[in-house]
Formats: C-alpha cells, sequence, structure tokens
C-alpha cells in the first residue's frame, strides 16, 4: 500500500480460492504487485508453502505514508496493512475476502485425505480397541502400569472427541446426525469404560452376591455396547479405502465414473445395515444372559464364611482355655490346607489372607495371639487387576482387622483367568471385525459381479452404440456433420442414464422418420432383381407413404362363456347350408382350393362360415335375419367386378383364411361376437368394385377415387364406402340386429380393417408387430411352450398381455394377412393365385404403355418371370409378417412351414426356366436358406403342439357342447 515495500518473507497474495489439495500455495499469479491495493492475505514464505498471517480486505481509507518494520512478525503487523486498511484500485466494489477458516479447513481436509492419516487413526483405534486386553495379557504391573494406560486411553479418548469435531466441520452436509456420527459419538463415551479413574475396572474387585453378578453382567454388556461404537470405525476405515480404489479406477476409466459412484453408494448403504445387524448382536445377545445363573464362583464367599465361623470357633475355644496358641494355631492352619487343596485343579486360587489375626485374653488374666494372616503367604498377580478379594459377610468376632467398612477377606489371585478373558475378548472384537469386513467384502463383491460389472460393460457399449447409432441416425437424414460432432461431444459429457434417455429420445424420432423412409438402402436396393425392386417399389407403393392410422381401441374381451353367453340350442341345430363343396375337415385348413369351386360352391363356403360354423354362431348372435344377409351377399357380388385376381373369389379366399386365423388362435376368447363378426364382414367385403387397378396407378391418372380420397388409399376407402352404402339399401343392412354402440363399433373396426388392407401400411405393421413381440416375447414364448401341450387353450397372462391389449391390431393384421395368403396354400393354389396376379398386373402394364405414363417394375409382360416376382413377394413382403404374426400366435406356425415350402417350389421352377449363372443361383438360395430355417424354428417351437392338438372341428363342437351344458 503506497508504494510500501513488505519485508524479506513476507508476501501479499491476491484473493483467491483455496486449491484443490486445501493449501495456499505460493505462485507468482496469486502475488500482488507493489504499490497496489488489493484485497488478499499477508502471507510468510516457508520452504514448500506459504501461511497465511492475515487477512486483508477492502476499505476505503489507506494509509499511504505508513510502511513495515524491517523485522515484520505476525504480531507486529503495520495498522496501514491491518484488517480494513486495503483499498481497491480502479473499482468501487470487489471481491469478498478470503476466509482464513476455510483456508485452515481445505489443509485440514487434505491432511485426513492422506493415506498416514488413514493408518495413525488405524493405529489409535486398534489401540482403543485392544490396549486393555494387551496391557492384561502382558501382565504389564499397575504401577505404574494402570496409570500409564489410563493416560493413553484418555488421550484415544481425546483424539475420537476431536475427530468428531473435525469431521462435522469438514462434512458438514452430510456427516452431523448421521450414521457415522452417532456411532463416533458413542465409540468417544464408550472410552470412559477404558479409564480406571472413570468407569474402568478397579485395581482389586470385590465377589458379591447373585445381585451384584447380575449388575456385573450388566456392566459388561453395556461395556460391549458401547463399543460398538469403535468398531463402526473399522467399516468407516473400509469404506475410505474402497472409496480411494475406486478413484484410482475412475482416473484410469473415466467413462465409467457414474458407475464407480453407484458402487461406492451401495456398498455404504448395505455396508451400513451388515454393521448395525452385528452391531445389534453384539449388543443384545450378552442381555439374554444377564439374569441366568451367575457365572461368578460363589464358593469364593462360602469359603470366606467358613473361614469365619472357623476363625471365631478357635477364638472362643481359646478364650475358654480348651485350646492353647500351638493348637489354635494347627487348627487353623489346617483349615487353610483344606482352602488351598479346593482350588488345587483350578486355574486361580487363594494367595493370602487379611483380617484373621487377633489377641485373645485367656483364662488366668493371660493373652495369646492368633496370626491367622501369616498362614497363607504366597506371591500376588503383578497386575492389580488380576486381584478378587472374597470379603466376610459378617465378622462373628469383633477385631481389629475386621470392622464395619474393613472385614476381613480372602484374596485370590486370578491371574490367569483375567488373561484368558481379556484372549476372549480381543477374539471376540477380532472375530466381529472379521464378520463385518468379510461381509462387507463379500456383499461388495457380490454387488460388483452381479451389478456394476455388468452395468458398466453395458454403460460403455451404450456410449459406443449411441454414438455409432447417432451417426448413422445423421447420416441417414441429411444432418450436418458438425451437428454429429457436437452431439458425440455432449454424449461423451453425459452420464449415462442422462445418454439413456437421450437415446430414447433419437431413438423415437428414429421410429417416427423410419415410416417415411425406404424400406431398403441404396445398396440393397441394387442388390436386388427386377422383380424385388419391382415388389418394393411398385406392389408397396413406397411413394405413397401414410401416417399410422389404425387406432388400438381396447374392447374389453372376455371368455366366450362370459362375453357371448349360452347359444340357442334349437338355433344352432338349424344348418343352412345342407351340402358342403368340401369335407368340413378341409374347412378347418388352408388347404381350400377356392379357385377350383364353382361360384355357387364358393358362396356356400362364406354361408357356411357366417352361420353354421363353430364361428358362425357369430351372426346368429348378432341377430341377423337371413333375409337381409342373403339380400347384402348377393350386392356383394355384384359389386365385385370381372378381374383376374381382384374378384369375389379372392373374396371368399380372403373369408375362409380369415376364419382359419380366428380358429387357430382361439378367436371366440377374447373377441366378442360383434368383432368376430364385423371381421368376417370385412373379409367378405375388403375389396368391393376393385378395377383391377393399384393405387398409384389411380394416383398417377388422377382417377376420381383418387381426387375424391386425396390420393390416401383410394381403393380401400371406396370398398369401405361401398359396403356401407350396400347396407342402407332397403332389406340389405346386416347390421340392424345391433344396438347402436355395438353398431359404432363394428363400423369401427371394419374401416379400419380394410383402410390396413393397403399395401403402402405393410412394413409399418411389421414394425408394429415386431416391437408388440419383443416387449411381450417371454409371454407369447410361454403361450407357445403351454400350447404344445394342451392344444388351444391360452394362458390367462397372454391373454390379457398380448391378444386382449391390442385387439384392433389383431383384427386388422388378421385382414391383412389373409389378403395376401396366396403363398400360405399349397403349391398348386398358390401357382393359380400367382397366375391370375400377375396377369392382373401386366393388364395394368398394358394400360400404363397405352398411356405413355411409367410401366409399373412386375407389370411389364415383356420382362417379368412369374417365379422371379413370386420370389421377391414372399421374400420381402409375405415372409416378414407371416413370421412377426407366427411369433406372436405360436399355433400359426403351419403358415410359416409352408411359406418355405413354396418359396422353395418357386425358386426350383425359377430354375428351369430361367438358366440363372451360378451367382444368382447361390444369392437366391441364400434367401430360401433363411427362410427355411427361421420357418423351422418356428415350427420346432410348436411341433409338439401340432402332435397333440385335436382337429379344429372337434374341439369347437367340445366347446360348443361346454356352452349349451
Amino acid at each position: 500500500s503506497g508504494g510500501a515495500k513488505p519485508s524479506p518473507g513476507i508476501r501479499l497474495a491476491p484473493y483467491a480460492e483455496g486449491s484443490r489439495d486445501g493449501t495456499c500455495q505460493k505462485g507468482e499469479d496469486k502475488v500482488a504487485a507493489v504499490g497496489t491495493a488489493l484485497p488478499g492475505v499477508i502471507l510468510e514464505e516457508g520452504e514448500d508453502e506459504v501461511v497465511p498471517l492475515r487477512v486483508i480486505s477492502w476499505a476505503q481509507d489507506v494509509d499511504d505514508t505508513a510502511a513495515p518494520p524491517a523485522d515484520l512478525g505476525e504480531e507486529s503487523l503495520p495498522l496501514s496493512l491491518s484488517r480494513n486498511s486495503m483499498s481497491s484500485v480502479g473499482s468501487e466494489e470487489g471481491p469478498p475476502p478470503l476466509n482464513v477458516s476455510q483456508c485452515w479447513l481445505n489443509r485440514l481436509r487434505s491432511i485426513v485425505d492422506t493415506n498416514a492419516y488413514g493408518v495413525v487413526n488405524v493405529l489409535i483405534l486398534s489401540f482403543a480397541l485392544f490396549g486393555g486386553g494387551l496391557w492384561v495379557i502382558a501382565d504389564v504391573p499397575s504401577r505404574p502400569g494402570t496409570a500409564v494406560l489410563d493416560a493413553l486411553m484418555s488421550v484415544v479418548m481425546l483424539l475420537f472427541i476431536a475427530e468428531v469435531v473435525m469431521n462435522s466441520l469438514l462434512f458438514r452436509d452430510e456427516y452431523p446426525l448421521s450414521f457415522f456420527f452417532w456411532m463416533d459419538v458413542l465409540g468417544s463415551i464408550s472410552m470412559v469404560f477404558e479409564i480406571s479413574f472413570l468407569l474402568g475396572p478397579d485395581d482389586v474387585s470385590n465377589t458379591g452376591s447373585q445381585d451384584d453378578a447380575v449388575l456385573l453382567r450388566t456392566a459388561r454388556a453395556s461395556k460391549v455396547g458401547a463399543r460398538v461404537g469403535r468398531l463402526s470405525k473399522i467399516l468407516k476405515c473400509f469404506v475410505v479405502v474402497s472409496r480411494r480404489k475406486s478413484r484410482g479406477r475412475v482416473s484410469l476409466q473415466e467413462s465409467l465414473v457414474e458407475a464407480r459412484v453407484l458402487s461406492h453408494s451401495l456398498m455404504l448403504n448395505l455396508s451400513t445395515k451388515v454393521s448395525l445387524l452385528t452391531f445389534a448382536l453384539v449388543l443384545i445377545v450378552p442381555l439374554f444372559q444377564i439374569g441366568q445363573y451367575p457365572e461368578v464362583d460363589l464358593s469364593m464367599h462360602m469359603w470366606s464364611v467358613r473361614l469365619e465361623e472357623t476363625f471365631s470357633s478357635i477364638i472362643d475355644d481359646l478364650s475358654n482355655g480348651v485350646l492353647d496358641e500351638g493348637n489354635a494355631t494347627a487348627h487353623f492352619g489346617a483349615a487353610i490346607e483344606k482352602l488351598v487343596d479346593a482350588y488345587s485343579d483350578v486355574n486361580y486360587f487363594p494367595y493370602r489372607l487379611k483380617g484373621f489375626d487377633a489377641s485373645v485374653l485367656v483364662p488366668g488374666g493371660g493373652e495369646v495371639s492368633l496370626l491367622g494372616d501369616s498362614t497363607l503367604q504366597k506371591d500376588g498377580p503383578a497386575r492389580d487387576q488380576s486381584i478378587l478379594r472374597s470379603d466376610v459377610k459378617e465378622c462373628y468376632f469383633a477385631r481389629q482387622g475386621c470392622v464395619e467398612n474393613d472385614k476381613a477377606a480372602i484374596y485370590f489371585n486370578f491371574r490367569e483367568p483375567r488373561r484368558l478373558e481379556a484372549a476372549l475378548d480381543i477374539m471376540m472384537v477380532i472375530f466381529i471385525i472379521t464378520v463385518m469386513l468379510v461381509s462387507v467384502g463379500n456383499l461388495n463383491q457380490t454387488l460388483n459381479g452381479m451389478l456394476v460389472k455388468p452395468v458398466e460393460k453395458m454403460l460403455t457399449t451404450l456410449r459406443s452404440m449411441a454414438s455409432d447409432l447417432l451417426f448413422q441416425f445423421h447420416k441417414v437424414h441429411g444432418i450436418r456433420e458438425s451437428e454429429t460432432e457436437e452431439d458425440q461431444r455432449r454424449n461423451s459429457q453425459m452420464a449415462e442414464t442422462e445418454l439413456l434417455e437421450a437415446v430414447f429420445q433419437k431413438l423415437a424420432r428414429l421410429a417416427n422418420l423410419s415410416a417415411v423412409r425406404n424400406v431398403a438402402s441404396d445398396e440393397e436396393m441394387e442388390q436386388m432383381d427386377s422383380e424385388g425392386r419391382g415388389v418394393i417399389l411398385d406392389m408397396m407403393s413406397m411413394r405413397v407413404t401414410t401416417g399410422d392410422s389404425h387406432a388400438h381401441s381396447i374392447t374389453d374381451s372376455q371368455s366366450i362363456l362370459s362375453k357371448v353367453g349360452r347359444v340357442d340350442t334349437a338355433t344352432s341345430a338349424e344348418t343352412l347350408v345342407q351340402v358342403l363343396p368340401v369335407d368340413e375337415e378341409i374347412l378347418d385348413t388352408l388347404e381350400v382350393d377356392i379357385l377350383s369351386l364353382k361360384e355357387e360352391d364358393q358362396s356356400k363356403i362364406a354361408l357356411w362360415i357366417f352361420f353354421d360354423s363353430q364361428l358362425g354362431f357369430c351372426a346368429r348372435r348378432a341377430n341377423v335375419p337371413l333375409e337381409a344377409f342373403l339380400r347384402f351377399k348377393k350386392a356383394v357380388r355384384n359389386e365385385y367386378q370381372d378381374v383376374p385376381y381382384h374378384c369375389y373369389a379372392h373374396a371368399i379366399d380372403v373369408l375362409h383364411c380369415v376364419y382359419y386365423l380366428l380358429c387357430m388362435t382361439g378367436g371366440p376368447r377374447w373377441l366378442n361376437h360383434v368383432q368376430q363378426y364385423s371381421l368376417l364382414i370385412a373379409a367378405l367385403c375388403h375389396d368391393l368394385g376393385h378395377q383391377g387397378k393399384t393405387n398409384p396407378f389411380l394416383v398417377e391418372t388422377g382417377h376420381e377415387l383418387a381426387l375424391r380420397y386425396n390420393d390416401l388409399s383410394p381403393l380401400e376407402n371406396m370398398h369401405c364406402a361401398k359396403l356401407f352404402e350396400i347396407c342402407g339399401r332397403e332389406g340389405a343392412d346386416v347390421f340392424e340386429g345391433l344396438q347402436a354402440a355395438e353398431r359404432k363399433e363394428a363400423r369401427k373396426i371394419i374401416v379400419a380393417a380394410i383402410l390396413h388392407t393397403d399395401n403402402a401400411k405393410h412394413f409399418e405393421m411389421v414394425k408394429v408387430i415386431n416391437q408388440i413381440y419383443e416387449m411381450a416375447s417371454e409371454v407369447c414364448e410361454g403361450q407357445a411352450v403351454h400350447a404344445a401341450r394342451g392344444g388351444l387353450v391360452l394362458t390367462p397372462q397372454y391373454e390379457t398381455t398380448v391378444l386382449q391389449k391390442d385387439t384392433m391390431l389383431w383384427l386388422e393384421l388378421f385382414l391383412h394377412v389373409g389378403d395376401c395368403s396366396n403363398p400360405l396354400k399349397p403349391f398348386p393354389a398358390s401357382q393359380r393365385w400367382a397366375s391370375r396376379i400377375l396377369e392382373e398386373f401386366f393388364a395394368q402394364g398394358d394400360a400404363e404403355k397405352e398411356l405413355g405414363i411409367p410401366v409399373g417394375m412386375l407389370n411389364d409382360r415383356d420382362k417379368v418371370s412369374k417365379p422371379g416376382s413370386q420370389h421377391g413377394f414372399i421374400n420381402f413382403l409375405v415372409a416378414p409378417l407371416i413370421f412377426g404374426t407366427v411369433r406372436l400366435f405360436p399355433a400359426l406356425h403351419p403358415l410359416a412351414t409352408q411359406l418355405a415350402s413354396n418359396l422353395q417350389e418357386w425358386r426350383d421352377v425359377w430354375l428351369e426356366e430361367a438358366s440363372p449363372t451360378p451367382e444368382e443361383l447361390v444369392k437366391r438360395d441364400i434367401d430360401v436358406q433363411k427362410v427355411r430355417e427361421t420357418a423351422h424354428m418356428l415350427e420346432k417351437r410348436g411341433r409338439e403342439d401340432r402332435r397333440s392338438r385335436r382337429s379344429l372341428h372337434t374341439t369347437y363342437k367340445a366347446a360348443t357342447a361346454l356352452l349349451e351344458g
């Protein structure tokens, strides 16, 4: 200040936060320039550090003339440099003054964190636990041993108290009133049991009554319980060591810091609980022995009483002249020999007497002395604590050595028992510590093996996978590289929990964006043949994208007994179709060849499904008048146009497939009659008015339907509209028997199911059912195992978790599977349907050529081969859908088997017709093998189910009989 120069050895340091290790280290960046008046601390330089002498804070008045003396010391700081004597330069306000107490606390914390402090703490604790016992085992003489031990234990007690105060200051947020705080307080208080002038052991103990023994036991139990506080310090030392090891590992693997923190937290909490359990056992178990028969040897007390009686008797005989002095001494000596012999087989023994000397007046006026104390004189123990004194209960002969407050007594040498007791105490403490350490260590090892290491591996993998995932995510969706690097930088700084949340948010965005991206990448498209690309680009209408329009409404479906009620026996006995074109057993499979039947026979199958089959009772329960249904069916037939594929036969074929799916999955168990009936109606009418042209063609040509429905599923919207238009005709309403709420539910189901037959929604549906399987895979696999044992039995968990949770989705799925079920039929029927669909595609291709618009890749009759197109159709479209469906519905595994068989058949046909190159053949065989392997896995999962299950017809006959009963 004022140009004054600091004295040698003194410098000014401006205000700065304490360093990491808590010391106020010197450095040029902390030295105030001479001639300025900055807030800081007056420091005294040493060899390795500087010591703060006084705080200098901000002030307004400055003494510019004062200068420090040459030999400035801590007590001789000038007023010009004292507190509030420094002013700021260039500003009116400055930072707050440095808190010297905080600086000292930081320095103290740095000392506490050293290994030397930990070692000293362990040594002090060891002496507190074992010092008294070691003193006894070493047989240290009481003088001066007891005084030395008391001094050392007093110092230890003061250090324990100082540690409590220090920890309360250093860790004020977590230590005060915590578990370790109370245990440290208890441990400090327990030291009074080690100091003889407080509550410690007396130099000489005394025998007493049984009540005294109980008090002795209570005191011992209290002493052991108080030591619990000291034992807790062992746990704290273990925690500190574990924490330091964790810090060392974190420095090497900083990315695992969160997992290590979790490990430390779990270990600390669980270890505390284990220690509390151990302490409770140590404290409570001795309490149960307090009221038991005392272990104190009562014979010592009895011998003192007997010896007093003998002594009194001899004194009486002397006074009466019966015995002379010599005989009296001999009689008393014989009693002493018996006393010594009584303890010859134990490790403690009487070694001297007190108060058995007396002088007696004999007849004739003489005086005789009986010196009983001298009859037993042996070497005593070095420590007074090893002496046990047994006082007489009552002095039968008044004498100088036996008065009210100082009775005669027998002194016993308890040197060996005391040493054994001390050794056992030490062993007990060591055992308790061992149990604590083993329990805590084993628990920590278990947590590391079962939780921490797997979590570390998972979180490390998560970081790596998250970076790769986000990089690919950004790459696919055109996000700039700078944003990618920024995300990776943020991810590297995130905690794993935050990273998980971020990744899931990214995955949600990825799921939303995946609905509008191409199904296959450019590289995958390049590897496909022309037929495969045609399936992806044209047949799947990937140029037309829509949102997820299916509403996952959940209908409360219960079992058929509770939801549907009993079936009217008279009504069910009336068979509408008297003669079926095929056997009922065949109708329960997919082996029905609809194309080989006449149209009249096809209609019979439809009527049988609606009215005579076991599912057909749903139409009767819906109170559908037969006349209305027949009128409706006739109108539906008239709306189907004469096109190769999307014709009335296709409608009947899809209706039969949906019936098969409902039967195989036990539909009546989890669908009500309105849901079943609505789905069957949707199957019959799902292609009403189809012109044999695809949605992309209608959109491309600006067709009236595309304009009416804004290019969004124009055909499917038209099918729905025509269905309800027919229902509006007089006498053709197939829903007139339903209540208002049931009619609303039926319309909702029909519209959603038909709209989802648009192939543009195909991959969205595949993705959704795969996601549901991943979330409920264990339940589905459990259903597969359960069904393999008992046919169509559904587990309650499978019904509630899978079937009833997404009922609307399954209705949409069943109709979509039925709509593309051609590859699921026996190969001859599948071939005929494939020819029809290609014939319809080729007709559209001819129209595209005439209109001069791009010809679809599957529509050019001059380029497309039937087996090649079917390979792409099955491999890219049908197989993912069927495999996902079979995973959710294990009973449908025959679909996957037939699909794989047909793919192999098409491969063989293609091999004969196309004469492919070896490379093309290998590529196709790989596709076929993948499908076959997946189908085999799904078939194996349900093979036992197929062998044990009866036919569907027989099963539902039995179910009907149960309902009627």
